[in-house]
């Protein structure tokens, strides 16, 4: 393994071959567990699932002959083609600990097993992050844990209102704003992302609290939604704009890209109506910031600015 680990490493950074051939694996893995999922007894299921991802982690992370780092690059970080092994691998691993279940007799795990699964396998991902620098694997370790806090409530309470898993997911989300805080100057790109994410959460935690059903499902969870409310529909449109504010200032495409549907989900849930309300206040908004941008704001100059340009002696 540590030979064709280092028969890939000569590979260029950014060979798009080897991330295609590891994603398609991962795909076809899962398609062929889903396809004789009701035919194949549980142990074969479990080699499915088990033996391709052991292949990915093996050949993203064996350090090879003689190497003495992991990543390809020159800062030792992990190059394209690692990262979606480990990305395709992440998965796998919580799907192969499932079936692991089932062949030891457990065929249908409650959501206490997929907690904690999605807890151990978010650690696995944070691990890598912090020890690889993977930015992706920062993402799918706050995703793990952010699913696995939603079965948590499931698991401790079946019968849990809509109103715990909206305060689970804006809890969730503030702490993943701290964690892009604590992250802001060692880790400026895990940051960005982690902003992303938490405004995901707090977009969803919006949702929850707005739409009279529930936007996700869980075995057991209450029936019953929450009327709509207008402070809510303040927490979507302003989590949305502020998202995008951000990612203006950071110049991050996927912040923008929360932001963006943060707004499209405000406007369908806020198109009925006349000009007053929401259409008054965002005018009163975009008006107030032009005036801080146009004329309350200090003007700064460039250093320099406005000063005559000293004359160049002449040539000798």
């Amino acid at each position: 393994m540590n030979e064709l680990a280092s028969r890939l490493r000569v590979q260029p950074e950014g060979d798009l071959t080897l991330a295609v051939g590891g994603v398609a694996l991962g795909v076809g893995a899962a398609l062929s567990f889903s396809r004789m999922n009701d035919s194949w007894s549980d142990f074969p299921l479990l080699l499915l699932l088990a033996i391709p991802c052991a292949v990915l982690f093996a050949l993203a992370l064996a350090p090879g002959s003689g190497a003495q780092q992991v990543g390809t690059k020159s800062d030792g970080g992990l190059s394209p083609w690692q990262a979606a092994f480990l990305l395709v691998a992440l998965p796998l691993l919580a799907g192969s600990i499932l079936q692991l279940l089932a062949v030891f007799g457990k065929n249908n795990p409650g959501t206490g097993a997929f907690t904690w699964v999605l807890a151990l396998t978010g650690i696995c991902a944070a691990l890598i992050s912090v020890r690889l620098q993977s930015p992706g694997a920062t993402v799918l370790a706050t995703l793990f844990f952010a699913i696995a806090g939603l079965t948590a409530v499931n698991w401790i309470d079946s019968s849990a209102e809509v109103a715990t898993y909206r305060d689970i997911l804006l809890l969730e989300g503030i702490l993943f704003l701290l964690a892009a805080r604590s992250q802001w100057d060692s880790g400026h790109r895990h940051a960005n992302l982690l902003v992303a994410v938490a405004g995901a959460a707090l977009i969803g935690g919006a949702l929850l609290g707005n739409t009279p059903q529930p936007a996700v499902a869980f075995p057991g969870l209450a029936a019953a939604g929450l009327k709509g409310k207008d402070g809510w529909e303040m927490v979507l449109i302003g989590v949305s704009i502020g998202l995008l504010a951000f990612a203006a200032w950071q110049r991050h495409g996927g912040s923008a890209f929360v932001g963006l549907v943060g707004v499209y989900v405000f406007f369908l849930s806020t198109a009925d109506g006349s000009l007053s309300g929401w259409p008054l206040v965002l005018g009163v908004v975009t008006l107030a910031c032009l005036a801080w941008a146009l004329v309350l704001r200090p003007s700064r100059q460039a250093p320099g600015a406005g000063s005559p340009v000293p004359a160049q002696p002449p040539p000798t």
